[in-house]
């Protein structure tokens, strides 16, 4: 039963946001903090949030949740998923009229005119994206309608006329590919997929410069939303990994050494980031009903901190 709700709600941010469109409905508005990012240097963090009856949008605040500001205010589209460039000077998003129109965006960091960096076909919004730790490519996933997933690839800062590579398919494999993320410092992507025999999302790492592709987890339950540590020693993920609600892991480089770092059965844990020396871990927790805050806690569980709050 959960991961049939598990596979219709949370296998990605867009999925996420259009359930949270319910709490529109209701007379009080819920605060909805998501996808926190640490920037470079630690002192600030990116998020996107949805606030009552309008459609998120991109906010900063220092390290510790005050002085929070709003980046972007765009009252028609879907502005999801931040993170920074790697100077910490850009702000990088997904954005669209509707979940199946999202494309990557670029910003400063103190506001201004975003500029386009992809350009998926009609219809074919991106399902996640990362950028390298130079700032000159990015990867995007795009599934289609006919059972494919693609892995492309496209420089940063590039017009619609420059035609995107394909740099890994999956053919009739896969329903799916979900949350491409970067390599701090190498050419490997992780992803989410669901090309096992469960049909249950797993993590799976792709090697760009061999081309080969290694399944890093295989575990009871989706497998969602992750991302690298700062060093790139491990992965972070969201997984209910056979319980009820959604806790943050860790898994190493090899596939080895799952680790439960929440251990939270009373509210639903995602999009973990960890600061510069992977020390401190940055998660969103909540639920439907109440809403979901930024936290931030010691890696070892130690410390656990509310950073965001109710308006």
């Amino acid at each position: 039963m959960y991961k049939k709700f598990i596979t219709n709600t949370l296998l990605s941010a867009s999925v996420l946001i259009q359930t949270m469109s319910f709490v529109q409905a209701k007379e009080k508005p819920v605060i909805m903090d998501i996808a926190p990012k640490y920037s470079p240097n630690g002192d600030l963090i990116v998020y996107y949030s949805y606030r009552g009856k309008t459609l998120p949008d991109i906010f900063i605040s220092k390290a510790d949740g005050t002085e929070e500001r709003r980046l972007t205010v765009n009252t028609n589209l879907w502005d999801i998923e931040p993170t920074w460039s790697a100077d910490g000077q850009y702000v990088y998003y997904r954005s669209g009229i509707n979940m199946k129109s999202l494309n990557m965006y670029k910003i400063s960091a103190k506001g201004g005119t975003p500029k386009q960096q992809t350009f998926a076909p009609k219809g074919k919004g991106i399902d996640g994206y990362s950028v390298d730790s130079k700032d000159q490519r990015i990867v995007y996933s795009i599934n289609s309608s006919s059972g494919s997933a693609d892995l492309m690839l496209t420089p940063i800062d590039a017009n619609n006329k420059a035609q995107p590579q394909t740099v890994f398919s999956s053919q009739n494999k896969a329903k799916h590919i979900r949350s491409p993320k970067w390599h701090p410092k190498l050419d490997l992507i992780v992803f989410t997929s669901d090309r096992n025999e469960r049909k249950d999302d797993d993590l799976f790492l792709y090697n760009l410069k061999t081309k080969s592709l290694k399944q890093l987890t295989d575990v009871k339950g989706d497998v969602m939303m992750p991302d690298w540590s700062s060093k790139g020693d491990f992965v972070l993920f969201a997984s209910p990994l056979g319980g009820k609600k959604p806790d943050i892991f860790r898994v190493n480089i090899d596939g080895s050494a799952i680790e439960n770092l929440t251990k939270n059965s009373n509210a639903m844990q995602h999009f973990a980031d960890t600061s510069s020396d992977d020390s401190k871990l940055l998660f969103e927790s909540g639920n439907w009903k109440d809403g979901f805050k930024i936290f931030s806690m010691d890696i070892n569980g130690k410390n656990l901190k509310q950073l965001t709050k109710r308006l």
